[in-house]
This record gives C-alpha cells, structure tokens and sequence, in this order.
C-alpha cells in the first residue's frame, strides 16, 4: 500500500508484469511450529522462474474502490478510479505457481521455458520471513478457531479436516 501512497489519489490500481515459479511441493496442511512454518515459506524454497511477462499481469488494487475482480485483475472500479500500470524497472510479482499436471493449466511448465534461477534480495526475503511468521503465529496462536464455533453439522462431516481446537485445549506451542 505504501506505493499507493506516492501515486496520484485517482490511482486505485497498479498493474505489474510477473515471473511464474515453479513450486513443487504443497504447502503444509496445518501449523505445527513455527519452524515449520519457517522452512517451508515457498520465497525461501523456489527459484526457478520464467522470463518476465505481461500476458498474466497481476494487480495490487485498493479493495474500498473496487466493485469486482477477475482473478488477478479488477474488472469494475469506482467512478474516478484510475489503472496504472508499473515499469518493469519498478517491480514485479513473483508468482508461485504448481507444477502439478492436475492443476488448473497444469501444463504451463512446458510452455513456458526457459527457466532461470533468481531470488529475492537477502534483506528483503530476512524482513518477509519474520513479517510472515509474525502474522501466521498472530493467527494460529492468538486466534484459533474453536471447534464449538463451527457449525455441528459440518464438524460431523468433516472430523478431521477442520484443524480446529477446543476452548480447553492448550493453545498450539512452538
């Protein structure tokens, strides 16, 4: 939101060419510990990525000004709002994408050729880590979600799927 910011207040949208990486694995299903958490943050695990493209732009938009969006971009903004699009030279999104052939495009490893091996700055990544981390233990620690407050129903059809826990369980450690 910060280079929000710095644009003119018309501005609801930045548009911002992207780098697909290919992420092999799946995420973990549920917290354990935070170094778990640590080790499987996908900016630290992968960094093959295609050439930068344009023709699967994604879009940081501020949601108060927005009526509707298409995966990756607004399709409907507010009278008066204004689309952007950023220099190359400014940024661009690193798209985490899997390789799965089951997935939806599932194919686009084999389209998208060549790869190269990049990464995000040091300092960078060190400052997304530890804001990552906070804000997942924020949630998973300060704010579970108690089983009583899901729908009996669901909670009988999908007993262990929920990773919920009850208001006298112990809330989860590192």
């Amino acid at each position: 939101m910060q280079m929000f910011r710095k644009q003119d207040p018309s501005i609801c949208e930045i548009n911002f060419g992207g780098r697909r990486v290919q992420k092999l694995n799946d995420d973990p299903e549920k917290f354990i510990s935070t170094q778990q958490i640590r080790s499987s943050l996908p900016f630290l695990r992968y960094n093959l990525t295609t050439t930068h493209r344009w023709g699967a732009f994604k879009s940081v938009f501020q949601p108060a000004r927005v009526h509707a969006i298409h995966f990756h971009w607004t399709i409907r903004q507010h009278d008066g709002c204004r689309i952007k699009t950023a220099e190359r030279q400014i940024g661009y999104i690193r798209h985490y994408r899997t390789t799965s052939s089951k997935s939806l495009a599932g194919s686009w490893i084999n389209i998208f050729k060549p790869y190269t091996s990049t990464q995000m700055d040091p300092e960078f990544s060190k400052k997304l880590e530890n804001r990552v981390v906070k804000r997942i233990e924020y949630i998973y620690k300060s704010h579970p979600v108690f089983c009583d407050s899901i729908d009996k129903n669901i909670r009988i059809h999908f007993p262990n799927d929920l990773h919920c826990v009850n208001k006298t369980s112990a809330v989860v450690s590192n």
